[in-house]
C-alpha cells in the first residue's frame, strides 16, 4: 500500500505513513467485514472529507448523553461488532479451506 504512494526515488516514504494507517484504518477488510477503527473504538473515524462535506448519517452529540449511557452502549456495540466479525473470519477461514480443499489433487 505504501508504495502507491511514495515517489519514483523512494526518499519521501516516511511522510505518508499517517496517510496509509488512516487509509488501512478506515478501509473495510474482507476477513472481519469491518474496519480496525469501528472494532477498537465502536464507532467510525472522522476523515477529512467528513469534515469538508459534512457527514449526512451523523448522529447528535454522544457527548450530550449521560456518559454511564454512553459507554454501556459502546460496550454493547462492541460485543456486537466483535461477535460478527469473529462469524465473518470462521467463514472466510471455511471458504479458504474449501478453495484449497478443491486445488488439491489426489
Amino acid at each position: 500500500m505504501l508504495s502507491a504512494y511514495v515517489s519514483d526515488h523512494q526518499r519521501d516514504w516516511d511522510e505518508y505513513i499517517p496517510l496509509v494507517m488512516m487509509t488501512y484504518r478506515s478501509s473495510v477488510h474482507e476477513s472481519t467485514g469491518t474496519t480496525p477503527v469501528l472494532m477498537t473504538f465502536g464507532r467510525e473515524i472522522t476523515l477529512p472529507i467528513d469534515i469538508v462535506f459534512g457527514d449526512p448519517e451523523k448522529k447528535p452529540s454522544e457527548s450530550q448523553k449521560y456518559k454511564t449511557d454512553y459507554a454501556n452502549e459502546l460496550k454493547e456495540r462492541l460485543n456486537e461488532i466483535h461477535e460478527l466479525s469473529r462469524k465473518k473470519i470462521q467463514l472466510s477461514g471455511e471458504n479458504m479451506k474449501r478453495n484449497y480443499d478443491l486445488s488439491m489433487v489426489f
